[in-house]
């Protein structure tokens, strides 16, 4: 196939992307060979037509009202790139105390765990950590996979029924019920706080 052909294809697929929203270099190669989908994406760079976020990483550039370049957070970024590989991501479980509440320290970089390959990479002046984590539960997002991040990260000896009382009272009746819907998958020790406390909170 010509490298206008790909060039083509790989323009078709793009138009149908939101503007801002993070894409891969894999996300193509069903269109061409890896050194003709490159040569496609760089061209479209060159031309303004798209930025390139990280190494194979990219996005339709978006203007905001303030800015000339509205740029994806770290967390869409790290998003796409585990959300290629079919797998399931969460914010490590420091970041998940600070965003439920439960600290006010804030990390300096953004760690995300997930049930697919470990990846460190770079993106503007952050250093995004993928970290695979073995147990992770199936179907949980939102305010619920905080909860879970969080908690873990505490670990039995440290989190308290009180704690994760004061968390649930602020989840919605399907938030609660797709973390307990979860319990199965979870640590013994966790599942069982998580009986306790829920059904009291339900």
């Amino acid at each position: 196939m010509s490298s206008s052909s790909v060039t083509a294809l790989i323009s078709k697929r793009i138009h149908d992307i939101p503007l801002g929203k993070p894409f891969l270099t894999k996300d193509f190669l069903d269109l061409g060979d890896r050194a003709a989908v490159d040569k496609a994406l760089g061209r479209m760079v060159d031309k303004g037509l798209l930025v390139r976020l990280a190494r194979g990483i990219y996005t339709k550039p978006k203007s905001g009202v303030y800015v000339k370049q509205v740029k994806p957070s770290p967390e869409a970024v790290a998003r796409a790139v585990v959300e290629s590989n079919d797998s399931d991501i969460a914010y490590d479980g420091a970041k998940a105390l600070q965003l439920l509440g439960l600290t006010t320290q804030e990390p300096v970089q953004p760690i995300f765990v997930t049930n697919g390959p470990s990846r460190n990479f770079k993106y503007g002046n952050f250093q995004i950590r993928l970290k695979h984590v073995r147990r992770m539960p199936i179907g949980l997002n939102g305010r619920a996979a905080l909860a879970y991040s969080a908690f873990l990260y505490l670990g039995k000896d440290q989190a308290t029924s009180e704690m994760l009382s004061g968390v649930l009272t602020r989840f919605s009746p399907e938030e609660l019920q797709s973390l307990m819907d979860a319990r199965k998958s979870m640590p013994s020790w966790f599942s069982s706080l998580l009986r306790k406390v829920g059904t009291r909170t339900s």
